[in-house]
């Protein structure tokens, strides 16, 4: 036994270093068992030693915090997933990037080939913040730190990586991007914001983007975005519902001097440019606007409408560039105001204000306006003209249902006037070049207007203006007439008809202008008028039987700017035509008032009237009694050189007479005055017995004349009989009109007493003149004196030399003075006492 025990333990059997052998397999496949236990819980705590190991490190590595929860990386699947991923801006304190949700697949064999390849990476709740400002991007700090860190500028122009880059299949789900331009003070956010690229590029190859997005707090975008982010160049083609102009302010203001922008946008559009430079991007597509209000920096209305249509072919902000296939506009709104320094509310709309100065000359009638030009000079603080480097161009332009109040605040009262229903049409407009539009508009009470303008806006040298304007009530444009005249308009309607051409600065007009009814109140004399013009008296003579006036107003001139006043040219221009009115106010009368206004033709030595004479009077009594307005003044007119003579002649005609006559106590009868008549003062007797009394006064009548001999006689006495003469002539019209015309209206009609210092100046014909007086205004409508032509001269003359008269002429008028034709004393006749036998006979 003992023998067995010890061979057991000095020897092995082959039994044993069986099981020993197994026991070491166990144990080996213990330890490796402990070893890939190890290894599985170290690559299972892998995430949170990256996540340490990042988190510790951050600000050496990428120049940023970062912080993270729950990385998850599995190697052998190629996948890394984590959470609250946190990015912070330069201060540490804020988020540049936040990522609720991360995951990414890595294809690990293709590393072998020296490339990333990430087949996958979803984000989900990505949130990041975008700030632009003077010195650029909040993470231009970031890239430079990259940059410098991990790669000079020299070996990213020499050494190009060995490694390539492919990132795959991106999904961005309910991410939002918030955007601060601090120069503008622009801010947008970018929300519920889906994005997915089956590949993105980070050179300068297009990465194309399936995008939809709302933006700020009501606009919707979808559509398809092109992006280079080597060089940041993009284009996007999609729709956009629901934008609001408001929010595009900020842009526009640096070139439309606007205090706000409205409205809600809706776009089918293609979108090309550069991030970087937002406002130089190109714009194409349809664009509509409802609710459009832009208002200037005084909150006054520049434009508005219900309804706004685009069709874009460009659009490019920053180079000017505005080409439209068509525009058109529904229920649209603006207004024009001029203020009293002679802005308008336009004037500030674009940046570079004008200025203005104004020459005038003028040509005068007495004190008045007569013919007045003015020479308009603009310059500006831009060198370039204004618009010259803005192109514009609409294919079709069609504005419909539009209204505009224009406002003039530069007269003593405001005038505020509301023209509705405008429609505006044009085909192929362009800014620089020559343009058609045609306006029909709706005016105050039953008016209308009709416009149409062919020229540029860049250059007013050359335009053709045609206007007509129908009904227009005339009341409405009381502060103008108040303005320019101090009358206000109490009635009447108007239709002006106006074609105006302005070639090379040159102004040719023709503008008929057609009133009926036109009535204006009495003369506000508190209004230090523009021009002081006879309007009511203007108005009664233009005024025909019907109630109508019609007048052309032709206009020339030259103009030198875009601010050329055609509302005062049109305003002087009819101020000239009222002072030609006065001027020779008889022309311009209808038939029916010349025929109750006529003058009134006198024979100096009738005391008496004829039929056609009261007849004139009865007319121009009928008209004082419809117009009860108007006043009458007659003012009798001898030509005081003729008449002296003409009575001289007569006295020595008399004085012939009676010495050849029996009975010098007699009164003359008609057939005695028309015996004087025909004595000829040629003849032999009567110059003998002119020498005869000359003698007796001692006075030579050697080398006198007919004439020149009853002057000498009689030229002493002939005043006083003139004036009895006139002012028994006046006593018959007087009284006559008082029996006849008692129901006149009161101190409607009046005769000028007879002055001979009055009559010694006039050289006219003899007549009654007649003078209209309404409101205190007045005019004669004779005021051109008739001087006596030469051929009455030649025949008074003739009259006076002439010796036809047979020497048997006397002796049958003694003879019949003889027979008792003779009832007058040659002492005791004189010129009085015939027109007292005229006016007996009357």
């Amino acid at each position: 036994m003992n023998e067995d025990k010890k061979t057991t333990t000095t020897g092995a059997s082959p039994k044993h270093k069986s099981s020993s052998w197994r026991w070491i397999k166990r144990l080996l496949l213990g330890i490796v068992s402990v070893i890939f236990v190890i290894i599985i819980s170290v690559i299972g705590f892998l995430g949170d030693i990256v996540e340490t190991f990042i988190e510790r490190y951050d600000t050496e590595l990428i120049g940023r915090e970062l912080s993270m929860d729950n990385l998850c990386i599995k190697i052998f699947r190629g996948t890394v997933a984590a959470q609250n991923i946190s990015l912070k801006e330069a201060d540490a304190n804020t988020d540049f990037v936040h990522i609720d949700h991360l995951y990414t697949h890595i294809a690990l064999w293709d590393m072998l080939h020296s490339c990333i390849n990430v087949t996958d990476v979803e984000l989900t709740a990505l949130s990041g913040n975008l700030i632009q400002g003077e010195e650029g991007f909040n993470f231009d700090t970031l890239a430079d730190y990259l940059i410098t860190k991990y790669a000079s500028e020299q070996e990213q122009e020499d050494k190009p990586s060995a490694w390539s880059v492919i990132i795959e299949n991106i999904s961005i789900t309910d991410s939002s991007l918030n955007y601060h331009d601090t120069i503008l003070d622009q801010r947008w956010l970018l929300h519920e914001m889906n994005l997915a690229t089956p590949a993105l590029y980070l050179d300068e190859q297009a990465t194309e983007i399936t995008t939809s997005m709302a933006i700020n707090d009501s606009a919707s975008l979808n559509g398809d975005l092109a992006l280079s982010i080597g060089t940041m160049d993009f284009s996007f083609k999609g729709n956009v519902e629901g934008f609001e102009l408001s929010d595009i302010y900020n842009y526009l203001k640096s070139t439309l001097n606007l205090s706000s922008v409205e409205g809600t946008t809706a776009a089918d559009i293609t979108l090309e440019g550069n991030i970087l430079d937002i406002m130089s991007m190109d714009i194409k597509g349809d664009i509509s606007v409802t609710g459009f209000d832009a208002r200037n920096t005084a909150g006054g209305k520049v434009l508005s409408a219900d309804k706004l249509n685009a069709s874009i072919a460009e659009l490019n902000l920053n180079s000017g560039r505005y080409i439209f296939d068509m525009v058109s506009a529904n229920n649209y709104s603006t207004e024009f105001i001029l203020n009293k320094d002679g802005s308008t509310n336009f004037d500030n709309l674009f940046f570079g204000e004008p200025e203005v100065s104004v020459e005038t000359t003028t040509q005068s009638l007495g004190n008045d306006m007569y013919d007045v030009k003015e020479r308009v000079t603009i310059t500006t603080s831009d060198e370039e003209a204004p618009f010259a480097e803005m192109t514009l161009r609409i294919a079709s332009l069609r504005l419909e249902n539009g209204m505009l109040r224009f406002a003039d605040k530069s007269m003593h009262k405001e005038f505020d006037y509301l023209i509705k229903n405008i429609s505006i049409h044009s085909y192929n407009f362009d800014l620089h070049n020559k343009n058609s539009i045609t306006l029909r508009a709706n005016l105050q009470k039953q008016g209308s207007a009709l416009i149409e303008w062919e020229g540029s806006l860049t250059d007013f040298y050359n335009q053709n203006l045609l206007a007509m304007l129908t009904n227009v009530n005339i009341k409405d444009f009381t502060p103008y007439v108040e303005h320019f005249t101090a009358f206000p308009v109490t009635d009447g309607n108007f239709t002006f008809r106006s074609q105006n051409v302005v070639s090379d600065g040159n102004l040719s007009g023709v503008n008929q202008l057609g009133t009926y009814n036109f009535k204006v109140g009495n003369k506000d004399k508190s209004i230090d008028a523009e021009y002081n013009l006879p309007l009511k008296l203007g108005l009664y003579i233009l005024t025909d039987s019907k109630q109508h006036i019609d007048l052309d107003l032709p206009i020339t001139g030259r103009i030198d700017s875009p601010e050329f006043s055609y509302r005062k040219i049109i305003m002087k221009a009819i101020g000239n035509v009222l002072l030609k009115v006065v001027a020779s106010p008889f022309s311009w009368m209808a038939p029916n008032k010349q025929d109750a206004f006529r003058h009134i033709d006198v024979e100096l030595l009738e005391a008496g009237f004829n039929s056609e004479h009261y007849a004139r009077l009865d007319k121009m009594a009928e008209a004082l009694k419809q117009d009860t307005s108007l006043s009458v003044r007659l003012t009798q007119r001898v030509n005081y050189n003729r008449a002296k003579e003409r009575l001289a002649e007569l006295d020595l005609k008399i004085a012939y007479y009676n010495s050849m006559q029996s009975n010098p106590d007699k009164r003359f009868d008609m057939l005695d005055f028309a015996r004087i008549k025909e004595i000829r003062l040629s003849r032999h007797e009567v110059s003998e017995f002119a020498d005869s009394q000359l003698v007796a006064k001692g006075l030579n009548p050697a080398n006198m004349s007919t004439t020149a001999k009853a002057m000498a006689l009689y030229g002493h006495m002939v005043d006083e009989q003139l004036v009895g003469m006139m002012m028994q002539r006046n006593n018959i019209i007087t009284e006559y009109m008082q029996f006849q015309h008692g129901d006149m209206p009161a101190k409607s009609f009046e005769i000028n007493n007879v002055n001979i210092d009055d009559i010694k100046n006039y050289t006219g014909k003899d007549r009654y003149t007649v003078t209209l007086i309404i409101d205190n205004e007045e005019v004669e409508l004779t005021s051109e004196q008739e001087s006596v032509s030469e051929e009455e001269l030649d025949y008074w003359d003739a009259y006076a030399m002439e010796d036809d008269t047979d020497e048997d002429d006397l002796s049958n008028e003694a003879e019949s003075a003889n027979n008792g034709t003779n009832i007058a004393n040659t002492n005791n006749l004189t010129v009085d006492d015939t027109l007292d036998s005229e006016v007996q006979k009357e």
